[in-house]
């Protein structure tokens, strides 16, 4: 009556039905989830700040406090944390550098307590032409959340500082 090529059609159908509802209730279930993270980011320095090739290029040293612990739920795959600085100039009206970033894959790694961050090396902050000085600079500690199933979404905090008047070149 019922082949066998049938009925495993039947059961794959089944089976990837039932997937899908079951992907879908997860991807639901974290629109309910509320996440209350707290995060502190100080500009403690200044370290470099000069032209470099016709660009203004500046290292800062900073001080992070993060607890990102809520927004972890059972659905979480992993978390990209980064710190960018966002500035305007006459020549760029938003531009946009990442200073420093992590991959948080565990809810034990979520809390953070770095007295002194610097920006990589290879992170500088850049400005096409020399109009960072004295310009006024967002420094926006940023995360997203990478779910197992569902949408992506990230939050953010931003932290504003001003770049100085005067290229400091003498610290390194």
């Amino acid at each position: 009556m019922h082949t066998w090529s049938g009925r495993a059609n039947a059961l794959a159908t089944l089976a990837l039905s039932m997937l899908a509802v079951l992907c879908l209730a997860t991807s639901l279930s974290e629109l309910v989830h509320r996440s209350h993270p707290s995060v502190a980011l100080e500009l403690k320095s200044v370290d470099r700040f000069a032209p470099f090739h016709g660009n203004d290029q500046g290292y800062l040293a900073m001080a992070l406090k993060a607890d990102l612990t809520s927004c972890f739920s059972w659905n979480t795959r992993l978390l990209f944390f980064y710190v960018q600085a966002e500035f305007e100039t006459p020549r760029n009206k938003r531009s946009q550098v990442i200073l420093w970033d992590k991959v948080v894959e565990r809810k034990e790694d979520a809390v953070m307590d770095i007295p002194l961050l610097r920006n990589r090396m290879d992170y500088p902050l850049v400005d096409q032409g020399q109009n960072l000085r004295g310009r006024e600079v967002n420094l926006t500690v940023e995360w997203n959340v990478m779910p197992l199933v569902g949408y992506l979404y990230r939050e953010s905090r931003t932290f504003p500082i001003e770049m100085p008047e005067d290229y400091i070149v003498d610290k390194w």
